[in-house]
């Protein structure tokens, strides 16, 4: 269930509390997420990404499952991966010992809605050719990111772009990138309602994050080891 807001001139919508979250620890704007609950349970056989049954690239390849993984270990991804599945649940604590780390080329969330994604590791191949980000999320409405960690950006290790609504990034390590977030677009009425709360930052210049949207809580996060600035605030144009 979710009731109608207008905020700035544009339509929205909010969860209201009898929705149930995406798990009982999801807090702020993406909490209500609903992942790829009532789908059809996927299982990872596999650190392949040939595409095929069983491997990451086929899981993330429809809509309306949950995610789990019969192995641990690196998978590489050999080319670059969209994922723009709705109602997807990705369930990294379900690894063996050792967890999943998704490795080779990088990964963006687009053009979805009510993602899921927990416990993984991202760990792209450190670029800048490109200006290339660790992790992308473009497009998306709704999706909540808990307990991840992403590393080595050429540009940002994770950046919130498009026209995204309704996100938390929440108990997440992010390090050794070139710099931290971007929560947003230069537009701020594209972008509404993130949370970003209770991360890890280190080994980053600036941008923890640097914010251009409507609406965001940031709070409790830790920065350590930045050089320049801690964020900056984007004006919305007239």
């Amino acid at each position: 269930k979710q009731i109608s807001n207008a905020v700035a001139g544009r339509e929205t919508t909010t969860p209201i509390p009898s929705t149930p979250k995406a798990f009982p620890s999801a807090t702020g704007a993406g909490a209500y997420s609903t992942g790829g609950r009532g789908g059809t349970v996927y299982h990872v056989t596999n650190l392949s990404d040939d595409g095929l049954a069983g491997s990451f690239r086929d899981a993330v390849s429809a809509s309306n499952r949950i995610i789990v993984f019969d192995v641990s270990g690196i998978i590489e991804i050999t080319s670059y991966l969209e994922i723009g599945a709705d109602n997807i649940t990705i369930a990294g604590q379900t690894a063996p010992q050792g967890g999943i780390t998704i490795g080779g080329r990088d990964i963006t969330f687009k053009n979805g809605s009510n993602q899921v994604v927990r416990y993984v590791r991202f760990r792209p191949e450190f670029t800048t050719a490109g200006v290339v980000d660790a992790l992308n999320v473009s497009n998306i409405d709704g999706c909540i990111f808990d307990h991840c960690s992403v590393s080595w950006g050429g540009d940002e290790a994770f950046t919130l772009t498009g026209t995204t609504d309704n996100a938390t990034i929440q108990n997440c390590i992010m390090g050794e990138s070139k710099t931290a977030m971007i929560t947003g677009v230069a537009d701020p009425d594209n972008n509404y309602n993130f949370s970003v709360i209770g991360n890890l930052w280190y080994n980053i210049s600036h941008r923890f994050p640097n914010m251009a949207c409507e609406r965001l809580d940031k709070i409790n996060n830790v920065v350590h080891n930045w050089f320049t600035r801690i964020s900056v605030i984007a004006t919305q144009p007239n």
